[in-house]
């Protein structure tokens, strides 16, 4: 993601080029890819892909790490600050799955109102993201005929 904003961006303010600007940018995004979406993975994808029953282990490691972004968002305008960032995109598209789930982010005030804020400010999610979530709720729930 960060190449595709250096390579094709107008400007830096998705993915900022100081390095003291970037470090929260790319902590988000570390957090996303290491914990939050690992967390989901964990939970979710052995009951989707091997049909196991979902870990109840699992589940308080998706729990801690909602709690930690709530925490985060009870601070901060967006994940890594008070600026729009690539680590938004990448959060809010790991939040995304979960509805596919029927997991509520209601106990995670500062995440449902996040969530809501930057698909708003994002023209584009809709049209981007709508096939692709569509495909993986029909892979997750097929229809049985």
């Amino acid at each position: 993601m960060g190449y595709l904003v250096h390579q094709y961006g107008k400007d830096d303010k998705l993915y900022p080029k100081n390095p003291k600007e970037r470090a929260p940018v790319d902590n988000m995004l570390h957090f996303d890819l290491g914990a939050l979406y690992q967390s989901f993975a964990s939970y979710f994808y052995p009951k989707v892909f091997f049909n196991k029953e979902y870990d109840p282990e699992m589940e308080l490691r998706v729990k801690d790490r909602l709690e930690i972004l709530d925490t985060i968002l009870s601070t901060n305008v967006y994940a890594a600050g008070s600026k729009m960032s690539i680590a938004d995109l990448s959060i809010v598209c790991s939040l995304s799955v979960l509805p596919t789930f029927k997991y509520s982010l209601d106990p995670y005030p500062n995440v449902k109102k996040y969530v809501a804020k930057v698909k708003s400010e994002l023209p584009f999610y809709d049209k981007v993201a709508k096939k692709g979530l569509e495909e993986f709720e029909a892979m997750v729930n097929p229809k049985k005929n």
